[in-house]
């Protein structure tokens, strides 16, 4: 499974790693999703961290085991690049708007699930969070863009991987003359 932010893997992701792409995806919107239900979002991630605390740290050890024992003593620094690639490529601003709004949907539904059920309803949740970047990633490219004034520009650039012929966005810093 690739996801969001792991264009280059292959194999699936255990139960813990996906509970914790499915945190690290609501995390990433309760940090950037604004607007009408962004005060919401950021109420619902807090209350899921409080409420899903003991499956949240079995999926956080689960994820640093498995680090573990395929980088030995240089999992920490894996762990951080890996994670950093997967907020990265859930911080995109193409397909912003629908993650937000699944997101958000995703942190409602949140509450009812039982601990036992917690990996399950990430799984469903995580496939979810990552289709708006996915139908970004097959969608043409167009030249006109869309900046927010208070980020620097970086355009994402779909590049062949060459895995299967799909597609995955690369970021690309435009610089502008004076």
């Amino acid at each position: 499974m690739a996801g969001v932010g792991n264009s280059a893997r292959t194999e699936p992701l255990s139960a813990a790693e996906t509970v914790w792409h499915m945190r690290a995806a609501l995390n990433v919107a309760a940090l950037a999703c604004r607007g009408a239900e962004g005060e919401e979002t950021v109420r619902l991630y807090n209350a899921m961290l409080h409420d899903a605390a003991a499956p949240l740290a079995e999926a956080a050890a689960g994820t640093e085991r498995a680090y573990r024992t395929h980088f030995a003593s240089q999992w920490q620094e894996a762990e951080d690049g890996a994670m950093t690639r997967l907020y990265n490529g859930f911080a995109a601003q193409n397909g912003h708007e629908a993650f937000c709004a699944t997101a958000h949907g995703v942190l409602r539904g949140i509450a009812s699930v039982e601990p036992s059920d917690f990996s399950n309803f990430a799984a469903a949740a995580l496939a979810r969070l990552e289709a708006p970047f996915q139908v970004v990633a097959s969608a043409p490219v167009f030249e006109t863009i869309e900046v927010h004034p208070a980020v620097p520009l970086q355009v994402a650039s779909l590049v062949s991987s060459g895995v299967g012929g799909s597609t995955a966005p690369r970021p690309m810093t435009i610089a502008f003359a004076d």
